[in-house]
């Protein structure tokens, strides 16, 4: 469940690297649109870039716009310094009733657009995906809640349904950077593992 999110951060972790290496042209410039445009054609599904030094958006890959300050970040860390905008409207991009996650590092901004809820090969387990910075945990994913749960249930929540019924689980990505948290109720895992039939003569 966690691979599509560990495929993202290194594909966004590349996409910065190219970034760093490929912008040389004057921000904002002719030239740094067409280098935003060959880093938007890569194929990791990244595609809509902007520079916005000090969290205002000066230009995108497309265009220059009007300055457009993203406000307070929802996350910012220091190492490496990054500022986090989730599910900000685009609106300011022109693309009206979308929404994307605005990560910018060293003025030079990606935009995530919303990602696909993983499958879940059970019908009876939730589950609640989340994005790590630093001591935030950020839901992207599935029900609310569940990894509060899992947490107030403790280390042998995996093996003792001790916290509402249920089993819960906490998995992280080796980064850190991802988890998912999952629940799964006693009665339905019995009621998938050990059914009961009953017959009488």
């Amino acid at each position: 469940m966690l691979d599509p999110q560990i495929q993202l951060r290194a594909n966004i972790a590349s996409t910065w690297a190219q970034m760093q290496q490929r912008l040389t042209a004057a921000p904002c410039s002719p030239a740094f649109h067409d280098q935003l445009r060959d880093i938007a054609y890569l194929p990791d599904g990244l595609n809509e870039f902007v520079y916005a030094p000090g969290g205002v958006v000066k230009c995108s890959v497309d265009a220059d716009a009007a300055a457009y300050s993203l406000g307070v970040p929802d996350v910012r860390t220091e190492a490496p310094n990054v500022s986090i905008w989730y599910d900000k409207p685009l609106d300011f991009l022109g693309r009206t009733r979308l929404i994307g996650t605005i990560l910018v590092r060293d003025d030079l901004g990606i935009i995530v657009p919303p990602q696909p809820i993983p499958d879940v090969s059970s019908s009876w387990l939730s589950f609640e995906v989340l994005a790590v910075a630093g001591d935030n945990y950020r839901h992207r994913a599935g029900v609310t809640g569940i990894f509060a749960n899992a947490k107030a249930a403790g280390p042998l929540a995996g093996y003792l349904p001790l916290h509402q019924a249920a089993f819960f689980s906490l998995l992280c990505a080796p980064n850190g950077a991802s988890c998912v948290a999952t629940k799964a109720p006693l009665s339905a895992v019995l009621a998938e593992h050990w059914p009961i039939s009953c017959s009488v003569s």
